[in-house]
């Protein structure tokens, strides 16, 4: 499958100094890995629907489409953060209604964090100090919170770079 992402997005760089390039750019991320969740769920989906894939996914006899439009969403955790990733719908021999979009993307059902991505935030943990993998898993479990001006990575930004933290 060829993606064809268009992005539409302003970027503000308030200087031409490497570190506010890498601010704009990390803005951009996430919004940019939404879309390409998007057309992949969108193109897979269609194919699997297509080609009976999903029949077998979802052990069915005979599915029809219920919502294929995207409009309601479901949250999922990356480690670039918060995306929100289309849910589509179908109906299962005439009477159950199921969303597939989890299960195309190979995440189980009532999984608040995917395993890609704890794996991810575990290689981050190894190679952190605990009291920054504490804001780490704060900023994803509610604990704690997100990185405050206590906090071991602000002192540390701080004293590399003073004019950042102001």
């Amino acid at each position: 499958m060829d993606i064809k992402l268009s992005l539409n997005l302003n970027i503000v760089v308030d200087k031409p100094k490497l570190k506010d390039i890498l601010k704009a750019f990390v803005k951009i991320v996430n919004p940019a890995l939404q879309q390409i969740v998007t057309q992949v769920v969108a193109y897979y989906a269609n194919l699997y629907f297509e080609n009976g894939k999903l029949c077998k996914m979802l052990h069915a006899k005979r599915i029809t489409r219920k919502s294929f439009t995207g409009n309601k969403t479901t949250v999922l955790l990356t480690p670039f953060g918060r995306i929100d990733a289309p849910q589509y719908q179908v109906k299962i021999d005439g009477h159950r209604k199921s969303y597939i979009t989890r299960l195309i993307l190979g995440i189980d059902k009532w999984i608040r964090i995917p395993k890609i991505t704890v794996k991810y935030l575990g290689l981050m943990g190894a190679l952190a100090p605990p009291s920054c993998c504490e804001q780490v898993y704060g900023a994803f479990y509610g604990n704690q919170g997100f990185i405050n001006d206590n906090s071991p990575i602000y002192a540390s930004v701080c004293a590399e770079d003073p004019a950042w933290c102001q």
